[in-house]
């Protein structure tokens, strides 16, 4: 009986024991360390959120559906056929551990960017990107380890370099004021130039993505020509604008046979030099005119230029004078809305005890954007303080929008568009905004339905295809449902609906593409170019609907 009580009473001290250890655990957790405790719950769900990000990108190879050479040069046999030789083992086996450390180390690369999006808005721009590398990192060290076709390896290893090369000039001037981000990118560069090596490649353009900026570059600038023959007047000035205009159009067109003709990279950034040599004093002599049809389609070439200079892995060039342009513009614009804009209709708002100190706040935040730009600061901080511009210009925009006067209305039109043009010239993430979800899904409707009648023409001549009802059946769905999330966000239908239907619409498409991937027909490299469209809306959409 005795030992019986002495046994209960050990269980008793053994309980006290446990509730006082526990107790301190969590007044350590409550009081004592309260950062650390929240750190370690921040780092988990970070952690969380990164691997369910980077499992979906990597998922079945997604969005690696053929590659730049047999896209654009189909008849090109390549090495795929080639037996796999005994050297080839050696090779593989350098190649895994580089490409784990790699894989490693581009996951470390995202969790600082991911960290760092907080505290300087900039690096928001780099984040996708850098997820897709490391997605691509997973994809080559996952191939490397299932495959002895060094062949099949080779060609993984040249997609995630054209990804990891222009990420890294992307991030090279935001990693150069981040010790930590700029010691991941160097050693990402060493351990992508090993990768190569091994590979007995060479550093990789993206060819298909060069060719459609290309040719982006080539409308815009025919439809700047036009816009030139009916905005200015008819004399030698219009006409020289003209010539210079049709010179630079040739170029163009110059590097994009070139492409075809499998010209080499040197020739290629030779060609892009040229055209940007002149591009930048066309484009200045063009804003003296102050056309807002003109303005708006230099914005448009540009934007195109900026992401040639990066594919062709040159060094960012910020145009200093267009951003001064720009910036004076709308400075004048705002000036336009309150010279349209009489105070007794200012007093009507519904906000009007706040309309003063929104509009100093406006202006106080766009001088400290102007003065970044007179001082020639970098380009993490020209952005950073453009997204203080934006955020002030919401406000301001919120309280004037209602304002009874359909003048004032259209110049705060003005000042939007203003806004976006130097959006688009600092490559900032533009925030969510309804109407370009409504574009966006809009386009993505439009590809899906092009894709359909692609899978039927391509199937009517290939009547053996094994999966030949299924691609159909999932093709002709996949359009039905694109068709329907259209109309749900031009509805207004709830984000978290909005949401929902996407990622049944994204999962379908992971379908239809793995069905398409399995074309072997002269029709596959027309459903690569598709595919090539029709996946980065995708990507871009889901980013939307995420903000």
């Amino acid at each position: 009986m005795s030992g019986c009580m002495e046994t209960q009473e050990l269980l008793q001290r053994f309980k006290m024991k446990i509730l006082f250890v526990l107790t301190l655990i969590f007044c350590s957790s409550m009081f004592l360390l309260p950062n650390q405790a929240e750190a370690q719950r921040s780092d988990r769900d970070r952690d969380r959120i990164i691997e369910n990000m980077l499992k979906e990108l990597s998922r079945d190879d997604m969005g690696t559906f053929g590659n730049d050479r047999e896209l654009l040069f189909p008849d090109n046999s390549g090495t795929n056929n080639r037996p796999p030789q005994k050297s080839d083992q050696n090779t593989i086996r350098e190649i895994r551990k580089v490409a784990q450390d790699f894989n490693n180390e581009s996951r470390q690369l995202v969790n600082k960017l991911y960290d760092a999006q907080y505290s300087e808005r900039s690096v928001k721009s780099f984040l996708n990107e850098a997820l897709q590398v490391s997605a691509s990192a997973r994809i080559l060290e996952r191939k490397a380890q299932d495959t002895d076709r060094l062949s099949e390896i080779i060609q993984v290893v040249e997609s995630l370099d054209r990804e990891w090369r222009v990420l890294s000039k992307q991030l090279h001037n935001y990693a150069s004021s981040n010790s930590s981000v700029k010691n991941s990118v160097d050693r990402l560069n060493s351990l992508d130039d090993k990768l190569i090596r091994l590979a007995g490649s060479r550093p990789q353009l993206n060819l298909k993505t060069i060719i459609r900026e290309c040719h982006s570059i080539e409308y815009g600038l025919d439809k700047l020509l036009e816009d030139i023959r009916y905005e200015l007047p008819n004399g030698q000035a219009r006409n020289d604008l003209v010539y210079d205009g049709n010179q630079l159009k040739y170029e163009v067109s110059d590097a994009i046979d070139s492409v075809y003709d499998q010209a080499n990279e040197k020739k290629l950034v030779a060609l892009y030099k040229n055209f940007q040599d002149g591009w930048y004093p066309f484009a200045s002599k063009l804003r003296n005119y102050n056309k807002p049809r003109i303005d708006r389609r230099i914005q448009d070439i540009q934007n195109s230029n900026t992401r040639l200079r990066e594919l062709f892995l040159l060094p960012q060039k910020i145009d200093r004078q267009q951003l001064i342009y720009l910036t004076d513009k709308l400075v004048k614009d705002v000036d336009y809305f309150f010279a349209r804009t009489p105070l007794k209709l200012i007093i009507e708002l519904r906000d009007s005890d706040l309309a003063l100190a929104t509009a100093n706040e406006f202006y106080g935040v766009f001088e400290n954007f102007a003065d970044n730009v007179n001082d020639n600061s970098k380009f993490s901080e020209l952005a950073d303080a453009f997204n203080y511009i934006e955020e002030s210009w919401q406000d301001f925009n919120r309280i004037f929008k209602s304002i009874n006067s359909s003048n004032a209305r259209i110049a705060l039109q003005k000042i939007e568009r203003s806004m976006h043009s130097l959006r688009s010239s600092l490559q900032v993430e533009n925030k969510y905004d309804q109407s370009e979800a409504i574009d966006l899904a809009a386009q993505i409707d439009n590809l899906t339905n092009h894709l359909n009648f692609d899978v039927k023409t391509w199937l009517d001549k290939d009547r053996n295809f094994t999966y030949r009802a299924e691609t159909l059946r999932e093709a002709e769905q996949f359009a039905r449902e694109a068709e329907q999330f259209d109309r749900a966000i031009v509805n207004g239908k709830s984000s978290p609906q909005l949401q929902t239907q996407f990622n049944d619409l994204y999962s379908r498409w992971g379908r239809v593409y793995r069905l398409i991937s399995k074309c072997r027909t002269a029709h596959r490299p027309h459903l690569g170019r598709q595919a090539s469209k029709i996946t980065p809306a995708m990507v871009q959409m889901r980013t939307i609907l995420r903000k």
